[in-house]
């Protein structure tokens, strides 16, 4: 990939496995160079670069799972055939740019930091059906590297990236094991509370105890001192 030439596109399928990202790497390219399968067991095992040229552009993409700056990223939809098929049965579906709106928060900030950059893709298109949805993505690819400087995304991105990543995890680790002492330190104080509350409970039972037990005691010695005062005054 080093050795690119100067037209050439280079693009990066990432996805959840059995998502059709393999299927949409054949379609992009126009021919069947990644294989993929229906089930939802993982086919693609380790990256695998694949080169070909579609509408005089030489194109070089590569199907590997990762996450890459939202700068140069493209929200492409495998399975809008789903969708169109949902349409259909459902005249009242909403379409993409509502079914967009309806997404959990954050996948809308995503959409957002991605600059709401997203294309449709049918994967059972075949002909000049399949070949326009394919030439509309490498028209958006070419204007989201002008956009960019005309650059590549290079090692050097890359490790800008993973650096930011790293500093955003440590943070949150940070972050996480603060919220875990403060949690820690609450149940602490809270045990604490209900301790010396439950031996309260208990010193306030043992003094009730002890006070009985004098008063029994007390009153076993003004038995006893009577029984032997009657005892003495029968022996005068």
């Amino acid at each position: 990939m080093a050795e690119a030439t100067q037209n050439e596109l280079r693009m990066v399928l990432i996805g959840k496995t059995g998502y059709g990202k393999s299927h949409t790497g054949n379609t992009i390219l126009g021919q069947k160079l990644f294989e993929y399968s229906c089930s939802n067991t993982s086919v693609t095992t380790k990256s695998k670069a694949t080169h070909a040229t579609r509408f005089g552009r030489e194109l070089c993409l590569v199907d590997t799972p990762g996450l890459y700056d939202n700068r140069i990223n493209i929200v492409l939809f495998p399975r809008f055939d789903d969708l169109k098929r949902e349409n259909e049965q459902t005249p009242n579906h909403p379409g993409m740019n509502k079914f967009i709106d309806s997404l959990r928060r954050s996948l809308r900030e995503f959409f957002s930091k991605c600059r709401n950059r997203y294309i449709e893709f049918d994967n059972t298109l075949v002909g000049t059906s399949a070949d326009s949805q394919v030439q509309r993505l490498i028209e958006m690819v070419e204007n989201m590297v002008r956009e960019n400087g005309g650059s590549s995304y290079t090692d050097v991105d890359y490790q800008k990236a993973e650096l930011a990543l790293q500093k955003q995890v440590e943070e949150n680790r940070i972050k996480r094991e603060a919220e875990i002492k403060e949690i820690e330190q609450k149940m602490k104080n809270e045990i604490t509370d209900e301790m010396k509350k439950h031996y309260e409970e208990m010193l306030e039972q043992l003094k009730r105890e002890v006070d009985r037990l004098r008063k029994e005691i007390k009153e076993q010695s003004f038995f006893d001192g009577l029984i032997n005062f009657g005892r003495k005054l029968l022996e005068v």
